[in-house]
């Protein structure tokens, strides 16, 4: 047997392996293909999921589309977390108690990435996790995974710890439960500090034990006034006796509580008596016999009583002086001899009052219940005087009022009129016996009719009682006149007189003279003149009664009324030109939309069928305001049709039946084909008219 060359074998040999594993080959090739091919479509479904509302990130990039398009319904999937990642059919209320906003503190990559700085213990809760908390685990707290009824106080934690606590025994003290009044770093229990602050513990208190105060180990309840702990030491004082002199019990009036001992005592007399004048030498047993402080008076009178009534000079009991020797002795006086008394307190001296005795006005040493009205002192001379008589003319018995209370003598009174009637005009110059008859003042009127009721009645030009003219003589005459005639009246304040009233006569407003109750109504005098007008006829049109809204106060004839009909309807455009009649032929309460005249205009038009087209019938919409004629309108369509290649459409090319309907696809319907292929990708695609303008509203792709 012929042996075949090495190069020649190896060369079958490598032929041979070649067509042994091309089949093997092949199917590796198909797979990668295969595989590379799914990729490529995930990444297609993973973009266009990009232009939904919900784009596809983390895990959610490789979860499969069933996992959440339940039975292939892509339509009203929801998007919430929640929805997908709570189960509900363990029924379990505490899974919700977190929120259900898992994307505050979970990303899409793994529920076990929590966002950095996501959960904020203490803003969440309230509880901040500091000391030995920080390093516990959730479940030492929620054990249960039970996270919203989980409290904030310390003992529902830490009930046994409060209950085994020995030094002190807390529960045997009556210690409160708030663990953070006294541990307050939360690292350990040992060093917990207590704030004795409700008791500041000064003085020899710094130094006593909590025993002594605290006997028995109890805390609660524990008195915090000085007698509670001090009552035997209050008993024993006899330096002086706190017993017997009536000491109140509040030790710190004298005892401050910084002091180291109970010597030292100091006691504040200005508290309760201040201490001025002779009463600063004077011996405390000088006012607190037998050692009795309580109950001591600190009025003057009831030390002062005998040397109150011994006085002379004055003799205090007679004149009924105030038993307030602090009134005129003060309280810093160094002797009785000082005394001073401000008259101006009871009754100013002024005037001839400064230099009178005091007996003239305080007989026989009298000083309680001196008046101080003037007539009490002075009637006989209010009563004797005659120029003029005051008693006869009802003067006023408080004789300051004309002869002041500074005045050195009766003479040179002075009354001021003004105060009463001011003097104006001819009243300056009149005597006073013209108003004052017999001298008499009081009671005299102060009305213009009071007086001058005959003027009133004499007067003839006008007749002033005929005419109902007001009896305030003032409004007319003015109360400075020099005499009746020259009044002026103020129509103005009743009825200003413009245009022609300005230029009328009296008498054709004022009939027979008669003034009062005049109406000041347009229509009251001019109902003849408003009845017969007829240019337009004003009462079949319902013109208003107010005549001056049209012919204006300042005008000179009827003729040359104005109108503003901008107030019921602004004419503009066609209506601008139009006759009054053209609109008001059926009368004048027209309708004040378009529709209401235009009606048949609307039926009418063709071009195009406004009724068949189901355009609305606002008008206006198309036909604006300005325009002179119905070809001027204009149309606004949300459809670009002045550019692109639907410029100049005519209408019926898209709307065929009406307005309201329009085809997309009579023109483009032989593309149909492409167009499904095109939009193979798009949800939702249909191919209708109503599809294609709800994905191209400008007409682009």
């Amino acid at each position: 047997m012929t042996t075949m060359p090495r190069r020649k074998r190896d060369f079958v040999i490598l032929l041979s392996a070649l067509v042994f594993l091309a089949p093997a080959a092949r199917a590796v090739f198909a797979l990668e293909s295969k595989a590379q091919e799914q990729s490529q479509d995930r990444m297609r479904l993973i973009l266009a999921h990009d232009n939904t509302s919900f784009p596809l990130t983390g895990n959610h990039k490789f979860v499969d589309c069933g996992g959440c398009h339940i039975r292939g319904v892509l339509g009203g999937t929801p998007e919430t977390c929640e929805a997908c990642h709570w189960d509900r059919r363990q029924d379990d209320p505490n899974r919700l108690q977190l929120g259900t906003q898992c994307a505050d503190c979970h990303t899409t990559a793994s529920w076990a990435r929590i966002l950095p700085g996501a959960w904020d213990h203490e803003e969440r809760t309230g509880f901040a996790l500091e000391g030995s908390h920080a390093s516990l685990s959730c479940t030492d707290c929620h054990s249960t995974r039970s996270f919203g009824s989980t409290t904030a106080e310390c003992v529902q934690c830490h009930q046994n710890d409060f209950r085994s606590a020995r030094m002190p025994d807390h529960q045997a003290a009556s210690f409160p439960t708030s663990c953070e009044l006294c541990h307050l770093n939360q690292v350990r229990w040992e060093g917990a500090s207590f704030d004795h602050g409700f008791f500041p513990l000064t003085g020899p208190h710094k130094a006593a034990s909590c025993e002594s105060c605290h006997s028995g180990g109890r805390f609660a309840g524990t008195a915090t006034d000085c007698f509670s702990c001090h009552r035997a030491d209050f008993a024993s004082a006899q330096s002086p006796n706190h017993q017997q002199s009536g000491f109140a019990t509040d030790c710190l009036q004298c005892h401050t509580e910084n002091a180291p001992s109970w010597k030292g005592a100091k006691f504040d007399h200005d508290q309760v008596f201040p201490l001025r004048g002779t009463h600063q030498s004077v011996e405390c047993a000088g006012c607190h016999r037998d050692g009795v402080f309580a109950g001591t008076s600190s009025n003057c009178y009831d030390c002062h009583r005998g040397d109150y009534e011994r006085t002379t000079n004055p003799n205090h009991l007679q004149a009924g002086f105030p038993t307030d020797c602090a009134s005129c002795h003060g309280i810093s006086a160094t002797s009785w001899g000082t005394a001073s008394f401000d008259h101006a307190s009871v009754f100013p001296l002024k005037g001839m009052h400064r230099a009178a005795q005091c007996s003239a006005c305080h007989e026989s040493g009298n000083f309680s219940a001196t008046p101080s009205e003037c007539v009490d002192c002075h009637r006989s001379e209010y009563q004797r005087t005659s120029q003029p008589n005051h008693l006869t003319a009802g003067f006023s018995t408080s004789c300051a009022g004309c002869h002041g209370d500074s005045a050195t003598s009766w003479q040179g009174a002075s009354f001021d009129h003004e105060r009463v009637f001011p003097l104006r005009g001819r009243h300056r110059a009149a005597e006073c016996t013209q108003c004052h008859a017999n001298d008499r003042f009081a009671g005299t009127p102060s009305t213009c009719i009071a007086c001058h009721q005959s003027d009133y009645q004499g007067t003839r030009n006008p007749n002033h009682a005929s005419a109902g003219f007001g009896t305030d003589c003032a409004t007319c005459h003015g109360e400075a006149a020099s005499s009746w005639s020259g009044a002026s009246f103020d129509h103005n304040r009743f009825f200003q007189l413009s245009g022609k009233h300005r230029a009328a006569d009296c008498a054709s407003c004022h009939v027979n003279g008669r003034f009062a109750g005049t109406p000041s109504n347009c229509i009251d005098c001019h109902r003849a003149d408003y009845d017969r007008a007829t240019a337009p006829n004003h009462r079949q049109a319902g013109f208003s009664t107010d005549c001056a809204s049209c012919h204006g106060t300042q005008a000179n004839s009827w003729t040359g009324a104005t109108f503003n009909h901008n107030q019921f309807f602004p004419l503009q455009g066609a209506h601008r030109t139009l006759d009054c009649q053209a609109c008001h032929a059926r009368g004048y309460d027209l309708p004040r939309d378009c529709f209401g005249c235009h009606a048949p205009d609307y039926n009418a038009a063709r071009n195009p069928d406004h009724v068949r087209s189901g355009f609305p019938t606002s008008c206006e919409n198309c036909h604006l305001a300005g325009h002179t004629s119905w070809n001027q309108a204009v149309f606004q369509h949300d459809f670009p049709i002045n550019s692109g290649p639907h410029a100049k459409f005519d209408c019926v090319e898209c709307h065929q039946t009406s307005t309201r309907q329009f085809s997309c696809i009579l023109c483009h319907e032989h593309e149909k084909n492409r167009m499904d292929d095109k939009h193979d990708e798009v949800g939702g695609y249909v191919y209708n008219s109503q599809a294609c303008y709800g994905c191209h509203p400008n007409g682009r792709e």
